[in-house]
């Protein structure tokens, strides 16, 4: 898009790069990438992959010589030997290094050392418990913080901020994705990769941070200074607030809502805090608060002018849910968190089981009161597996040991009681362990021995969970803003049509479904698995039964000519609860060996689309596409493994 700048504008050399960031230099050998069990060094062990970005990834790790945990990022380049790597991303860890090696506060976290052996440069950074702030706004009840922790978390980045400008560092890059919360309940700055001190220049004209919570002077290119980090903050308080950025995160808008003097509405925000925010938004850096120790004690004031009293200590605290009872994640974003699940995006993103949905969201409840009240006397057990506990939002459920498993997430709508068919080429087998809890969002398919009516090969399909519905422009929206990831090209910048948010996205390739798949820590789902989805170990040949029925999904037969809203055809859904598996858009699968189109430019799609028809020769539509095109009949949802 001509109006979604990158999120890096560097220098190129003449080294290619792959859409992973795998740097391929002229020679057209590919890199090594690093992986659990490797050694770097001869000193720091990798274990698991804890985060990801555009250009580097962190991994949990041991400094193998001091006996400590560390985390690690490391170039996804990976490569000394080019003039890229040196002048491009290279350049940016090494801006971090320098910025961040210079700080020590409690608000900051540490970078302990730069590193750069064989073909990796890399930041060895102290190792906390915990999780960034943008996951747990999106897993409170309204999908953002309650006022009283929105100003703490504030104060205490701009305690953070002080120091840093004390010492001429600037962050350049506020947002609520680099603000960590750890488990001893304090907030810490993280990812100086755009950090400049500020005797050092930005070269004028190149755009680099995150639209939405760029300063209008660097979202035009101008360098900026400690100011631009205010205005960052302000967005950043209101963004934790309100759950959305304040002007939104189209950089034409954005522009032309400041050069206006238009402020933001604001939303849930008391008025005395919205000042502080409004201010701190001001178009001309003069006009915003002088340095952050006087934003932060407006800050202070304008949390005790709208009664949000000030505890003595700041600190925030995780809710107090047993690890035993609930499962540890997979990834975070930054850092890995021993007491919580990772929190979900709305909608597609991986998410908790409903049975935890809420107890795992960090408790933020530090009592404002002079004296801390006599606690309660324990409540009953609520049936289904729940009892209250007292918290910010009152009495909210934590997790107690279900005494029977508990049923599947469901679709909004009602759907109705599928019509089994007697098994015609399937045979089913249930499986041998109780079935897993499904994610939010999602459905589990059942373990099954499976045979393909496209390709004929048969196996044992491991129970999986499958999104309900298709990833929607609304949920494809979150994640190019989070991640800076080009939008289809028929959006007006990160912002999908208008009236559109909740129709399926389209006019994405496989690789960007995947980037969104990887982004909610979930993956595609093959094409074995997406027909296991249609069918359930029924041998049906479409979702809802044996015959076609053009009125049971949003196809061409039915007289569809554009896309509609996700979940309009209940009465279509399959034997598990998955709903528009037949028509509105083609849906992405991910390849698998022996299954695969033979043009290796090829992948197949699934289900049919409102332009093209849904069955062929009386089963669900297969087709072959170019992987990447991104059709405006074509997009995605997701799976992801359960009970391993």
């Amino acid at each position: 898009m001509s109006n979604a700048p990158e999120q890096f504008e560097l220098d190129q050399a003449d080294d290619e790069y792959e859409e992973d960031g795998t740097i391929v230099p002229n020679s057209g050998v590919k890199l090594s990438q690093p992986s659990t069990g490797m050694m770097l060094c001869n000193r720091y062990l990798l274990e698991e992959q804890i985060g990801k970005g555009s250009a580097a990834v962190v991994h949990r790790g041991v400094d193998t010589q001091l006996k400590l945990p560390v985390a690690i990022k490391i170039l996804k380049t990976g490569s000394l030997n080019t003039e890229t790597a040196a002048a491009g991303l290279g350049i940016s860890l090494r801006n971090e290094a320098v910025a961040a090696m210079r700080l020590s506060h409690p608000n900051i976290l540490r970078v302990i050392n730069y590193e750069a052996c064989e073909q990796w440069e890399f930041l060895v950074m102290e190792y906390v418990e915990g999780e960034d702030i943008r996951k747990l706004r999106r897993q409170s009840p309204e999908g953002c913080l309650p006022i009283g922790p929105t100003v703490r978390v504030g104060i205490q980045c701009l305690r953070g901020l002080q120091y840093a400008h004390g010492l001429d560092v600037v962050h350049h890059d506020i947002k609520p994705s680099n603000i960590l919360l750890t488990s001893q309940g304090e907030v810490k700055l993280a990812d100086f990769g755009l950090a400049r001190l500020s005797t050092t220049r930005w070269r004028r004209g190149v755009v680099a941070g995150t639209p939405g919570f760029l300063s209008p002077e660097r979202l035009v290119g101008e360098p900026g200074d400690h100011r631009s980090d205010l205005f960052s903050m302000g967005a950043t308080l209101y963004a934790l607030a309100n759950g959305v950025a304040p002007y939104g995160t189209d950089p034409l808008r954005v522009h032309k809502a400041l050069t206006a003097g238009r402020l933001p509405d604001p939303g849930h925000l008391p008025e005395p805090i919205f000042r502080v925010i409004a201010r701190s938004l001001a178009q001309r850096p003069e006009d915003r608060f002088a340095d952050a120790r006087e934003m932060r004690v407006a800050l202070t004031r304008a949390g005790e002018a709208a009664n949000v009293p000030m505890p003595k200590e700041t600190g925030l605290s995780y809710a107090t849910v047993p690890p035993a009872q609930v499962p540890a994640p997979a990834h975070s974003a930054a850092v890995r968190s021993a007491a919580m699940p990772p929190p979900p995006p709305p909608r597609g993103p991986q998410a908790d089981p409903a049975l935890v949905s809420e107890a795992s969201f960090l408790d933020l409840d530090v009592s404002f009161d002079s004296e801390a009240p006599a606690p309660p006397p324990p409540p009953p057990p609520v049936p289904g597996g729940l009892a209250q506990s007292s918290g910010l939002y009152g009495n909210r459920p934590t997790v107690q040991p279900p005494s029977a498993p508990m049923a599947p997430a469901v679709p909004p709508r009602v759907i109705p009681e599928p019509v089994r068919q007697e098994p015609r080429r399937v045979e089913a087998r249930a499986p041998r362990e109780p079935a897993p809890t499904a994610p939010k969002g999602m459905v589990i398919i059942p373990a099954w021995t499976f045979r393909s009516n496209f390709s004929g090969r048969e196996g044992q399909v491991r129970a999986f969970a499958m999104d309900i519905l298709p990833v929607t422009n609304a949920d494809y929206a979150r994640f190019a803003e989070d991640e800076a990831h080009t939008p289809p090209q028929h959006w007006n910048g990160w912002e999908p049509p208008e009236d559109r948010h909740d129709h399926p996205v389209v006019g994405v390739t496989l690789e960007d479904a995947r980037a969104y798949a990887d982004w909610a820590g979930k993956r595609l789902p093959t094409g074995i698995e997406w027909e296991s989805a249609c069918r359930n170990g029924d041998a049906r040949a479409f979702p809802w039964g044996d015959d076609w029925d053009p009125t049971m999904c949003h196809c061409r037969e039915g007289g569809a000519s554009d896309t509609c809203e996700v979940g309009t055809y209940p009465q279509g859904a399959s034997p598990a609860g998955c709903l528009d598996l037949l028509g509105n858009v083609w849906e992405w699968a991910e390849l698998v060996p022996n299954d695969a189109p033979e043009d290796p430019e090829l992948a197949w799609v699934y289900g049919g689309s409102y332009r093209h028809r849904s069955h062929q020769r009386g089963e669900i539509a297969r087709n072959p596409v170019s992987t990447g095109n991104d059709y405006d009949y074509l997009g995605f949802r997701c799976a992801m493994a359960v009970g391993r």
